[in-house]
């Protein structure tokens, strides 16, 4: 667990969102999947080019390819805009 969390922590500081976003929504028991790991990916830049999707964005949507029954905290971050 501290391995990943370690290797999260790299690739933030690196600011490879991309990777960082799937460390998180992949950690062993959901380790990462917080609300500080949501507002670090939430706070990260698109990627450049404007093809590339929010990591926060890239992090839930690693969660729903997965299947992984999302916490409240991600319900309502993926809700949001669609409310708005």
């Amino acid at each position: 667990e501290e391995l990943f969390l370690s290797r999260f922590q790299q690739l933030v500081a690196e600011r490879n969102w991309a990777e960082a976003a799937k460390v998180a929504a992949r950690s062993p028991r959901g380790m990462l999947r917080t609300p500080q790991t949501m507002e670090v990916l939430r706070s990260a830049p698109a990627a450049a080019g404007g093809e590339g999707l929010q990591p926060l964005l890239q992090y839930l949507g690693i969660l729903l390819e997965t299947g992984a029954q999302l916490s409240q905290a991600e319900t309502l971050e993926l809700a949001t805009p669609l409310l708005h």
